[in-house]
């Protein structure tokens, strides 16, 4: 990032529930970015957080400086009981003229596909008014969420938003990677949730297939923990296609970053279109591994918000990847890259656009 070219004045306020060392997904996305952007001096930021179940919304939206940026990293049920957040969006109309809104939506509304349930539905319908109320009356400098799914949507309400790519929580190591002497093996590493809805058999049998034809032994790396689910995928993963597995349990970031290192493919169980608001997803392609992702059809044309810096390492399951590897060879792994320095890079890129237009009105 090029700190003479890019340099934002007014302080920056994050704004999520839990801080980043509480363990929470956003609270970590919050600090590693807010982090970031303080380390390269680049803007001066803050990071405001919760963990009550009333908060304080009058001491928490308090602007100290007036015309400071309030960059709120919105998921509905961190804001308010059920996803309905009135008492948060009460007081920040009070103090919507003070403050330079920006908002991160890590999450919409619920119950906008074809499986939610009528409560789900009538649950989100709600949410979803409160949010376009949200956005009409704060009028933000600017708008970002993360995936294809939220960005569709957001978009056919009319809302005005930004793609902001994701990025990694476990940092590449320095470490060197082992030279070991297996090459007739193909690894392949699962972080993160595990989803049993996923086609997990459609995967195993194109595996059981290109392991037959290429002669090559497969075997599947679980590291860290891999949700509830995982049990039920590990039995049919074992059991039902005798793959072996190795589980590393729970281990430190460096530690998870020299085993991603010696990967050789990684498969993500997140579809396609929300793809973009995983962290673990994120951490594989950073670390340079293709990714085999399945697109549910959820959100029309999902594959064209995958950043390009990435799209040569997504392969869609849908597509029969390991035909194409049978034929031209695992595709080579890219150079591991961080990827947070370009997520701030957009973010405050965007943030002084909309400043900018908001000063010429």
């Amino acid at each position: 990032m090029n700190r003479n070219q890019l340099k934002v004045k007014q302080k920056i306020i994050f704004l999520s529930q839990f801080s980043s060392s509480q363990g929470s997904g956003v609270g970590d996305y919050s600090g590693l970015l807010s982090d970031s952007i303080q380390s390269k001096s680049i803007a001066s930021t803050e990071l405001r957080s919760w963990d009550e179940s009333k908060p304080n919304w009058q001491r928490l939206l308090n602007p100290t400086t007036c015309k400071n940026i309030l960059s709120i990293q919105f998921v509905p049920y961190s804001f308010g009981r059920w996803g309905f957040f009135l008492p948060f969006f009460r007081e920040l109309k009070k103090v919507k003229d003070l403050w330079n809104i920006h908002i991160i939506f890590h999450e919409i509304w619920i119950g906008d596909h074809k499986f939610a349930t009528k409560k789900k539905k009538l649950v989100g319908k709600i949410q979803k008014w409160f949010i376009l109320r949200m956005i009409r009356s704060v009028n933000p400098i600017a708008i970002h969420t993360t995936n294809a799914a939220y960005l569709y949507r957001l978009k056919t309400e009319g809302v005005k938003v930004k793609y902001l790519p994701m990025f990694g929580t476990i940092p590449v190591s320095s470490q060197k990677k082992e030279e070991l002497n297996d090459s007739n093996v193909l690894k392949i590493a699962l972080f993160g949730g595990c989803h049993f809805g996923w086609p997990w058999e459609k995967l195993l049998i194109q595996l059981k297939k290109y392991e037959k034809e290429v002669d090559t032994a497969v075997e599947f790396y679980a590291i860290g923990g891999l949700g509830s689910q995982w049990p039920d995928i590990k039995c049919m993963i074992n059991n039902s296609f005798r793959f072996k597995i190795y589980e590393t349990g729970f281990l430190d970031q460096s530690d998870i970053s020299g085993i991603l290192k010696n990967m050789d493919l990684s498969v993500t169980s997140t579809p396609l279109d929300i793809l973009g608001k995983s962290s673990s997803a994120a951490t594989l392609l950073e670390h340079g591994l293709p990714q085999i992702v399945h697109d549910d059809g959820d959100t029309p044309n999902a594959m064209n918000w995958v950043p390009d810096y990435y799209m040569d390492q997504i392969f869609l399951l849908d597509e029969n990847p390991f035909r194409f590897f049978q034929n031209n060879g695992i595709p080579e792994k890219k150079t591991p890259r961080s990827g947070i320095e370009k997520t701030a890079e957009i973010l405050l890129a965007d943030i002084e656009k909309g400043l900018a237009t908001k000063n010429q009105i």
